[in-house]
């Protein structure tokens, strides 16, 4: 995406460097985060336009990343005021109309042992919370895979996708 591009370019100067954005080592100031928030919704509409909304051959396509996803680490990387934008608004309106949501999640006590060392680790408390509480108020199904096995989590996940 172009906002991962310009990410990574302001990684190189001093007065952009900070801890909000793990993959980056970028913090984005404050005054700066509302152009951030539309450069960041922007960048990726090609990818939205290709997965979701031009016709598909295939019923069903179950990805790891979404629209929900994009919110969240928006939310996680700037700040949870991003949720009050013109651009969350249409991200959820995209992600209700056109995805069937499902929240694959565990205890996070378990999602902190599986992610390990990886440069998320640190945002997961915030993650998992914003994930929370957006599945509950758009009323997305939740899938706990906390004491499952993989092969119970996916008949949990075809069934809540009534496949």
């Amino acid at each position: 995406m172009a906002a991962s591009l310009l990410a990574r370019f302001l990684s190189l100067f001093q007065n952009m460097k900070g801890l909000d954005n793990p993959y980056y080592g970028i913090s984005i100031p404050k005054v700066l985060r509302p152009l951030w928030w539309f450069l960041e919704f922007i960048s990726v509409i090609p990818n939205w336009l290709l997965r979701y909304l031009l016709p598909s051959t295939y019923e069903v396509v179950i990805g790891e990343r979404g629209l929900l996803d994009f919110l969240t680490w928006v939310c996680v990387t700037t700040d949870i005021g991003f949720l009050r934008t013109i651009w969350a608004r249409a991200t959820i309106a995209l992600a209700t109309r056109y995805c069937r949501n499902v929240l694959i999640t565990a205890s996070l006590e378990t999602l902190n042992a599986r992610k390990g060392g990886e440069p998320t680790a640190k945002a997961l408390p915030r993650q998992w919370v914003i994930y929370g509480v957006l599945s509950r108020a758009l009323g997305i199904a939740v899938i706990d895979t906390t004491k499952e096995t993989p092969t119970r989590s996916l008949a949990k996940l075809l069934k809540a996708l009534e496949i």
